[in-house]
Order: structure tokens, then sequence, then C-alpha cells
């Protein structure tokens, strides 16, 4: 993950009944810390290394599998 690249992330609506792949964020920054590194995108969203292919995908077709395969609300189905 570099400045530059596109991240995806899985959006739902209001009620959190409809989900979809969101790809309207731009990798910004990255702040290296003694501890972590933290990313943060045009949207001010910040996230880590731990986030990615979790709540973070860099391919839309990771996101897309993600989604069918019931990763929602922050990274866990809405059942859990």
């Amino acid at each position: 993950c570099k400045v530059g690249d596109t991240v995806y992330r899985i959006a739902h609506n209001k009620d959190q009944t409809e989900y979809r792949v969101a790809d309207l964020w731009e990798v910004a920054e990255i702040v290296i810390y003694a501890d972590e590194v933290v990313i943060i995108d045009d949207s001010d969203n910040c996230f880590t290394n731990a986030d990615i292919g979790k709540t973070v995908f860099l391919t839309k077709e990771e996101a897309e599998q993600a989604l069918k395969g019931g990763v929602k609300n922050g990274g866990r189905n809405k059942t859990e």
C-alpha cells in the first residue's frame, strides 16, 4: 500500500440492510510510528496494516469477495 493507491471498503446504507463495495478513498499519507504504521486516506479515515484484508481492501475484487463471504459491519458479519 502506498500514497496514491485506491482502497476499497464495504459501505452500507443507514439501516445496515444493504452493503456494497465503495472505492472512494485514496491513500493520502502514511505515518510511521515506533510501534505501528498508520495509513490515512483522503477522507481522513485511518487504518493500519492489520486492517488490510479485513475492513480495507487493496483491490475491488478482494472487497467484492469479502462482501460475498459476509464481511460487514467493520469486518464482522452483522449477526456475530
